[in-house]
């Protein structure tokens, strides 16, 4: 079942571009060996003992690892050592000293993980991939959940810049398709962001750095009789590392927890979130990926006006929970969020490309985009001794209202060049060459939308315990959903038809686990994910698309092994996993068009097959009380089983080749010293693989790898807490993120971020 290879079609040896930091087979074979040798070593030294004097050294171990309960793999409160999934818990004040930027930071150097940046400010046009498996547009693989709370637009897409990261306290990451209790875009896992708890606290943390870098987080919470409320003020501002990457960012946050009675209570959350930021650009390449020589070099700026995004947000949750009894708990949430945003962007145009008159060609962009989300779950969870059953329903409603306008030399004629939106721009000077052709059109409209998306569902889960070391959980949950868009389209603003597609999917899950002892589990995961395939709104242009498409699906197993030794100083985590996904979308010529121009040119449907494999595995070592060591690693195997993709030449046949985007192995160390009674320090080292730029698979490159720092004092009276210097990047690798906007050639690159130094200083008052 694990790590079949599919047989691929023989090809030449792929030219390597970029940085060319790729793992050595042997090397990454050496470290996985490494690892288990740990784990091995330790479980010789450590079991043996553990198993005399098990339960009086249980409770010594001061490991967080051990200690770590979770909730969302099982939608309920569990020991992280038992969960039968890899689950990773993070905390956003430890991401924030260790250099969190933008959103996605809090995927580096997680195994089976990885991303890249595009167009935009490095933090709106996101490429993540989970386990290999890539998107149909953009974030549309794993699900996003804010306190447990599905957190995706009606585009089924994760946009990373709407989740209130100042309002977060700590995260889970789970890996592994988690639809059957949260529904639709969960095929590859899903990330859980915790809200910082109410509480009794006053604190104030500060922080300056690079490129003109502030922020300000103010903390108040108190208990009032036995209620408590909390506040939170984050503000932030930074000019960007590269020219025209600024962002100016503010949030409220407040919590409210208010007792009802002895098993009542109400959890109240409400943010607002305001976000100014500006839009750097790309830098093209010839198509063997060489890079062009642009005006104001890496950090320079081609766009062709200011370009960036505002957005608005306000969020509203209330969680009721009653606790009738010891054994059985009910929970009613209800979510409502709204968003609106005003988008100015460039859009890479490779047709326009001139690279023999030095011109570099974007396509003029403007979207004002308002966005609604209505979300109600109830669930209730009934345990004893041996049995936990959880059972409940959901109901959402997201409706987005879109205007789309273009800006450009455009026309389909010899007077106008056969342009879309075209815009030059001069690779030494920056400036725009043909604003003054007779072409020229400013902010034309293109596309008014009114969509409505609903889902409904259902979901039941049970955790048998057969006996003192076995534990069966089965669950399934049937959704139910449906969209309906109306178009007006084009200059002339023409009337569409309305558009409606309603689809339903049911998603089972088993999964057994077997603990040899308290220290240790095994275990087996089936499951399910699956996604709506609704996609974009432009995908539902009737006068250009036929749709005729189905829900995604991603079938999963995983075997897995923790491990706790040597009384809580090694921890180990291993998972393998064999996935397979169908019914991707396929975008396919319409026959139709060829006699008859009135027809839509494009099919939409789906039908590719796409598998992956790999092996992902964590070990910590406390070496002594004041040294630590922490080594995470991946192999990721991911291959198109069917793909055939139309070109202005036919068919034409992909399968058997890598999707793009994808490094195959990644690699992270750290260790972390504690210098006295004030002072630690922490390093660590990040290096990801090469991986397929195009989707021809002629082209690799894209590796590279980072060394980063945090130094951090504790004073032992005062209001000062601590004091944490972070240097990111800190031998200043140069490295892009690299992309084949067409099927056979590189186009542009993306730099990746240089040195960085930040400052913090935290007070508890």
């Amino acid at each position: 079942m694990f790590f079949r290879r599919h047989e691929r079609r023989s090809s030449p040896q792929f030219p390597r571009l970029g940085s060319s930091h790729g793992i050595d087979r042997k090397i990454w074979a050496t470290t996985l060996a490494l690892l288990l040798g740990i784990a091995t070593l330790s479980a010789a030294q450590g079991t043996a003992s553990s198993t005399e004097s098990q339960d009086s050294d249980e409770g010594q171990i001061e490991d967080t690892f051990s200690d770590a309960v979770v909730v969302t793999a099982g939608r309920g409160e569990e020991r992280l050592l038992e969960v039968p999934a890899h689950v990773t818990p993070l905390n956003m004040e430890e991401l924030d000293r260790q250099g969190f930027q933008v959103a996605a930071d809090e995927f580096r150097g997680q195994p089976g993980i990885y991303f890249r940046r595009n167009e935009g400010d490095n933090d709106s046009f996101l490429f993540i991939n989970i386990r290999g498996v890539t998107g149909n547009h953009g974030n549309d693989t794993f699900l996003a959940l804010l306190d447990g709370i599905p957190f995706v637009g009606p585009d089924e897409e994760v946009l990373m810049t709407e989740i209130p990261y100042a309002a977060v306290g700590d995260m889970e990451l789970v890996r592994g398709p988690v639809s059957v209790l949260y529904g639709r875009g969960g095929l590859t896992g899903a990330v859980n962001y915790r809200l910082l708890d109410a509480g009794e606290r006053t604190s104030l943390r500060l922080s300056a750095g690079s490129d003109a870098y502030g922020r300000g987080q103010f903390n108040f919470g108190r208990a009032v009789g036995e209620h408590s409320l909390f506040l939170s003020l984050d503000a932030l501002t930074t000019d960007g590392w590269r020219e025209h990457l600024g962002q100016d960012r503010f949030t409220v946050f407040g919590r409210g927890i208010f007792e009802l009675g002895e098993s009542t209570s109400l959890n109240v959350m409400l943010n607002r979130y305001d976000r100014d930021t500006e839009h750097g650009s790309v830098i093209p390449t010839l198509a063997d990926g060489t890079k062009l020589e642009v005006n104001g070099g890496r950090r320079g700026f081609n766009g062709s006006r200011d370009i960036g995004a505002e957005t608005g947000s306000t969020m509203l949750s209330l969680r009721l929970q009653h606790l009738p009894s010891t054994s059985l708990q009910t929970e009613v949430t209800a979510h409502y969020r709204d968003r609106s945003t005003e988008d100015t962007l460039d859009f890479l145009d490779i047709f326009g490309f001139a690279p023999e008159r030095n011109v570099m060609a974007v396509n003029g962009f403007d979207a004002d985009t308002e966005v609604s989300v209505a979300f109600l779950d109830a669930q209730v969870s009934w345990s004893s001794d041996r049995v936990r059953l959880l059972g409940g329903g959901s109901y959402e409603r997201a409706t987005l209202d879109e205007t789309d306008r273009w800006t450009g030399q455009f026309g389909f004629t010899f007077e106008c060049g056969f342009a879309f939106y075209l815009i030059e721009i001069d690779l030494a000077t920056g400036n725009v060459l043909n604003s003054d052709h007779p072409c020229w059109v400013q902010g034309q409209h293109n596309l008014t939308g009114d969509t409505e998306n609903t889902f409904s569902a259902f979901f039941a889960q049970g955790e048998f315990d057969l006996g003192e070391r076995w534990r069966l959980t089965v669950g399934a949950r049937y959704d139910r959903f449906e969209r309906n868009t109306f178009l007006i389209t084009g200059p002339e603003l023409t009337e569409q038809p309305e558009v409606n597609q309603d689809e339903d999917n049911v998603s089972p899950k088993v999964s057994l686990s077997f603990t040899p002892s308290t220290n240790q589990t095994l275990y087996f995961n089936f499951g399910e994910g699956f996604n709506s395939n609704f996609g974009p709104v432009w995908q539902w242009d009737p006068s250009f698309y036929i749709r005729d498409t189905k829900p995604t699906t991603l079938r999963s197993y995983e075997v897995g092994w923790k491990g706790i030794f040597n009384n809580g100083k090694v921890n180990v985590t291993t998972a393998a996993f064999d996935i397979e996904q169908k019914d991707r979308i396929v975008f396919l010529s319409n026959p139709a068009a060829a006699t008859d121009f009135t027809a839509p040119s494009t099919i939409v449907t789906t039908g590719q097959l796409f598998s992956s494999r790999g092996i992902e595995a964590t070990a910590r070592l406390r070496a002594t009380d004041s040294t630590t060591v922490e080594l995470r690693g991946s192999y990721v195997d991911p291959e198109w089983d069917e793909l055939i993709v139309n070109t202005f030449f036919g068919p034409l046949d992909l399968s058997g080749n890598q999707p793009n985007g994808v490094a195959e192995t990644m690699f992270y160390a750290a260790l972390e010293q504690r210098l006295g009674d004030r002072f630690s320090a922490r390093v660590w080292w990040e290096i990801y693989d090469d991986y397929a730029i195009t989707q021809d698979n002629q082209f690799f490159g894209g590796g590279y790898d980072l060394l980063n720092t945090v130094l951090s004092y504790q004073p032992t009276a005062g209001w000062l807490d601590r004091v944490d210097l972070t240097l990111t990047n800190l031998l200043d690798e140069e490295y892009d993120f690299i992309f084949g906007g067409s099927r056979t050639a590189v186009t542009h690159v993306v730099p990746g971020v240089p040195f960085q130094a930040r400052l913090i200083a935290s007070f508890d008052f």
